[in-house]
């Protein structure tokens, strides 16, 4: 999630972030995700919508880069 959205950050010309940051911006969707890493004094709406339609687009080419299941997960789904 960390380096989809900051490739979208960059591709917007904005600022990414520390991947650790992450964890405290995930939650509540990808249209809170886009308010959190961009900052509410920056967004405006086309903004708002332009980086939520291209991080669904990056994020469907990078779901599983860095993507590991939880211990024991793999057991529980077998």
């Amino acid at each position: 999630i960390g380096n989809s959205a900051n490739q979208v950050l960059e591709e917007l010309q904005l600022q990414a972030h520390p991947l650790e940051k992450y964890k405290h911006f995930v939650g509540d969707g990808v249209r809170t995700l886009m308010e959190r890493i961009i900052g509410r004094d920056e967004l405006t709406p086309r903004l708002h919508d332009k980086a939520v339609a291209r991080f669904a687009d990056v994020y469907d080419q990078r779901w599983h880069e860095q993507t590991q299941l939880y211990p024991g997960i793999r057991t529980l789904l077998s």
